[in-house]
C-alpha cells in the first residue's frame, strides 16, 4: 500500500533499475488506487497484478485484476472486462495461465460471471470454464499449487479437524477422481484466523510438500504426499514447535527451489513475541531448508535464530 519511494511518488506498483534507483521507463505518479497482493509475468513480459481492493490503474477502471506492458501501459490484449467483484489473496501463472483465489465467504465473479473461489484465466482474459470449488467440501481457507501439467492441487484441513487432505483438478478444471491425499493427525487446529491451515508445494514429480498448523498456533506438521497420493513414509511426519504465547505464529508458506525445500515462518509478536522456533528439536529462524528426500533439516542453511522480528509472509525465487 505504499504511496512513496524515496520521497517520491510511487503510487503502490513502482519499477527499479538493478541499483534501486526509479526506472524512469516506469510512469510510477500514478498507479494503483489501492493495495495489490501479487505481480506475476506472462511468458511474452506482460505482468499481471491482483489485488484486494484496487478498482484502476492509472484512473481506467480495472477491479483488482490488469495487465501491464513493461513502460506501465495497460496490455490491452489481456482483456478483463469488469475484472473481480472481491479481493484475490494471491494468483500465480504456469502455463500462461493465471490462477487466482480468493478466501471470501461469497463467490468470485469476473467479468460478470460467478462460481467459485477459485479461478483460472488465459492470456487473453477469458475464464477457464470448469474450474469450481464449490460443493467439493473445500473451506474457504485452503491453500494451493500448480504443476507443470497445470494441474491444480488444494490442501486444507477436514471440517472434523482430524485429517489432511489434498485434492487435484485437471488442466481442464474437472475434478481428478484417481487421486486423493487422506491423511489423520492428532490437535490440527480448529480455526483460523484469515490463514490457510496447511500450505502446499509440488514438485516436478508431482509429489506434494505439506505444512499443516496445530491447535493454538503452537506449530505445524511438515508432510509429504507421493505422486500417487499416499503419504510418503521415508519422508517422515516432521514437527515445527514454537515456544511462547503468540497467536498467529505459523508456517505461511512452503516453496520449492535447487531441489530443497523451504519453508517461510511468521512470527507474531502478540499477545507477547514466541521465544523459539524448533524443527524436530532444532532450532529455526523465519526461514529454513529442508531435504526433499527425508524431511531432515539443511544445516548447510544458515538457520540463525531471529523470533522477535516483524512477521515474513512471502518468499521468492528466481534461477
Amino acid at each position: 500500500a505504499f504511496t512513496t519511494y524515496n520521497g517520491s511518488s510511487a503510487l503502490r506498483l513502482i519499477k527499479l533499475t538493478h541499483t534501486g534507483a526509479i526506472d524512469a521507463s516506469y510512469d510510477a505518479t500514478t498507479g494503483l488506487s489501492n493495495a495489490a497482493n501479487s505481480i506475476n509475468k506472462f511468458n511474452d513480459g506482460t505482468l499481471v497484478i491482483t489485488g484486494q481492493s484496487f478498482t484502476t490503474y492509472k484512473g481506467t477502471t480495472v477491479n483488482r485484476i490488469v495487465g501491464i506492458e513493461s513502460d506501465g501501459t495497460i496490455d490491452a490484449s489481456f482483456d478483463t472486462g469488469t475484472g473481480f467483484n472481491l479481493f484475490i489473496d494471491n494468483s500465480m501463472i504456469k502455463n500462461d495461465v493465471l490462477y487466482a483465489y480468493s478466501s471470501s465467504t461469497s463467490l468470485l465473479t469476473y467479468k460478470g460471471s460467478s462460481g467459485s473461489r477459485f479461478v483460472a484465466i488465459d492470456r487473453t482474459g477469458n475464464r477457464i470454464a470448469n474450474f469450481s470449488l464449490v460443493g467439493t467440501g473445500v473451506p474457504n481457507y485452503f491453500s494451493w499449487d500448480v504443476d507443470n501439467l497445470g494441474r491444480v492441487y488444494i490442501a486444507f484441513i477436514s471440517s472434523d479437524y482430524q485429517r489432511v487432505i489434498i485434492k487435484r483438478w485437471l488442466s481442464n478444471g474437472k475434478i481428478d477422481s484417481s487421486y486423493l491425499f487422506d491423511h489423520a493427525l492428532p490437535e490440527l487446529q480448529t480455526t483460523n484466523s484469515g490463514f490457510a491451515n496447511c500450505t502446499i508445494a509440488v514438485n516436478d514429480s508431482y509429489e506434494c510438500f505439506v505444512t499443516a498448523l496445530k491447535e493454538t498456533a503452537s506449530g505445524a506438521y511438515v508432510l509429504k504426499a507421493k505422486s500417487d497420493g499416499s503419504l510418503d513414509t521415508a519422508f517422515n511426519t516432521n514437527q515445527i514447535e514454537y515456544s511462547g504465547t503468540a497467536d498467529q505464529s505459523l508456517p505461511t508458506q512452503i516453496q520449492i527451489a535447487n531441489n530443497s525445500i523451504y519453508i517461510c515462518n511468521r512470527f507474531s509478536t502478540s499477545p507477547t513475541p514466541i521465544t523459539s522456533a524448533l524443527y524436530n528439536g532444532d532450532a529455526i529462524s523465519n526461514v529454513f531448508r529442508i531435504n526433499q528426500n527425508t524431511g531432515a533439516l539443511d544445516t548447510g542453511f544458515n538457520n540463525t535464530v531471529i523470533v522477535n522480528t516483524p512477521a515474513v509472509r512471502r518468499m521468492s525465487f528466481k534461477n
